[in-house]
């Protein structure tokens, strides 16, 4: 899905009183999106055929996805490129919705040599754990987050 490279997507942002202006929102599925992040609305678009799957879909008993997993993946995703791209400038290069484990759902978020993968539980009532890793340079990042506040400092390691 990637569409740019993160600095010319940055470079593309319009400015609006020194911060970027995502456009207007869009409803998808019920989500509000900003229209400049157009490899989010792809991602999110493509994903909901991963609720078209039954039970047992991949011959290893692995449940269906539910539409409130799938909602509450879409979310996380909307809200963390929301961010990157409003406090850091960058849009996500490449980003992927992809079956996770047990009925949840993994979000797969790349910009320049940065990868970060959010698991989303299909248990509402766990925390989203996710995992980054740098690329080259070996730093690796892991832990949970409340998917109502995403911490400001994952959103700085993923742009260093």
């Amino acid at each position: 899905m990637k569409t740019r490279d993160a600095k010319t997507a940055a470079l593309a942002l319009r400015k609006k009183n020194g911060k970027p202006e995502l456009g207007a929102l869009i409803t998808l599925y019920g989500l509000q999106v900003p229209d400049r992040l157009t490899n989010v609305i792809a991602a999110i678009d493509e994903s909901r055929a991963l609720l078209d799957l039954p039970d047992d879909w991949d011959g290893n008993g692995t449940p269906g996805f539910s539409e409130h997993t799938w909602s509450r993946a879409a979310e996380v995703l909307i809200a963390f490129a929301t961010l990157l791209a409003t406090h850091h400038g960058v849009i996500v290069e490449d980003v992927e919705m992809l079956p996770g484990a047990n009925g949840g759902l993994d979000i797969d978020v790349r910009s320049g040599d940065r990868q970060l993968l959010f698991a989303v539980s299909s248990d509402p009532q766990r925390e989203i754990r996710f995992y980054g890793d740098d690329g080259r340079r070996g730093k690796q990042v892991k832990a949970t987050l409340d998917p109502s506040s995403i911490p400001h400092w994952l959103l700085v390691w993923m742009t260093e």
